[in-house]
Parts: C-alpha cells; sequence; structure tokens
C-alpha cells in the first residue's frame, strides 16, 4: 500500500487515486461537534476535519479522502457501525 503522502505543494493530500488506499475510519469521539472528531484509520488515532457540515457519532463509519499536516480530511459517506 504505497500513497505518496507528500506529491503536493499546498499540503493537502489525497490519495483517492490509487485504488490500494484504505478510505475508511471509524469515529470514536466527538471533539467538536460538526467540525472535529478523533478517528482510528489503520490501526492508530487521529484528529479529523470534515470537508462539510456533518453530525457523527462514536461508532460511524466515514471515508478519508485526503489529509493536511497530521489532521486527517473526512466526507459525510456516513454508515452505522456494525458490532
Amino acid at each position: 500500500m504505497a500513497v505518496n503522502w507528500f506529491r503536493s505543494s499546498n499540503n493537502i493530500i489525497d490519495g483517492s487515486d490509487n485504488a490500494d488506499y484504505e478510505c475508511e475510519a471509524v469515529i470514536s469521539e466527538v471533539i467538536q461537534q460538526e467540525k472535529a472528531w478523533r478517528v482510528e484509520y489503520l490501526g492508530s488515532w487521529w484528529t479529523a476535519h470534515s470537508i462539510e457540515l456533518m453530525v457523527l457519532v462514536p461508532g460511524d463509519i466515514v471515508h478519508v479522502v485526503g489529509r493536511k499536516n497530521i489532521t486527517l480530511l473526512i466526507t459525510s459517506h456516513v454508515q452505522a457501525r456494525s458490532n
């Protein structure tokens, strides 16, 4: 799974053109509703910001569309996590 994280000069990274790009994350904590969350992504926890207004709760599955520095960018394609 090779993603070129450093190919953009504006520090916003989008790996969606890579077929091996893992694009799902699970909301683990709400930091600020409609703005920031803690997500589990590829076995570690990241801060995530949405690229649109969303209301999410722990356990929701979202799609990662990119990264800005050490913050993941997520979209509203939400699916409740099945236990």
